[in-house]
């Protein structure tokens, strides 16, 4: 039951990250700003609950790895994203008449980066499906007992 219910959670997060690539797109390619920056909020947040929580059950498998450095790549194009198009935004009128390339290419560059760094996550969130599926429940219980014991301790000792 255990197995069923954690990779349905890992699809639901897969699917969250795709949504969030695509909105990052639409984003960069200029559509509807405000609605869009929002969407991608939303997205993220229901990836990031699944990586920061029932997630981190799955820390110790070999795949969960590569989705950690993903992840990371993926937050900070984002944020970079954002805050290009917030740039150009906060621009006047007047100013936008002499504004140089540079932040469309800046914008452009982390675009294709984004959409890399979001397609090798999807590769490894698959890659890590098939690695639970491989699993007999007793091996995910047992998986999902010692991550949650290793992190409590290692909450323990951050604490104290």
């Amino acid at each position: 039951m255990e197995k069923q219910v954690l990779l349905g959670q890992l699809r639901t997060a897969r699917s969250a990250q795709i949504q969030w690539r695509a909105l990052a797109r639409a984003l960069s390619d200029g559509d509807e700003i405000e609605q869009t920056r929002d969407s991608i909020a939303s997205a993220r947040a229901r990836f990031d609950n699944w990586y920061y929580g029932s997630g981190q059950k799955l820390t110790s498998l070999h795949a969960f790895a590569t989705i950690t450095s993903q992840v990371t790549k993926a937050h900070t194009l984002t944020d970079t994203i954002a805050e290009v198009i917030g740039q150009q935004l906060d621009t006047s009128i007047f100013l936008s008449w002499f504004r140089t390339p540079r932040s469309q290419q800046k914008l452009s560059l982390a675009s294709d980066e984004f959409l890399t760094a979001s397609r090798s996550l999807t590769m490894a969130l698959e890659n890590l499906e098939k690695e639970l599926q491989g699993m007999s429940e007793s091996e995910v219980r047992r998986l999902v007992r010692n991550n949650y014991n290793f992190q409590r301790h290692e909450r323990a000792f951050l604490v104290n």
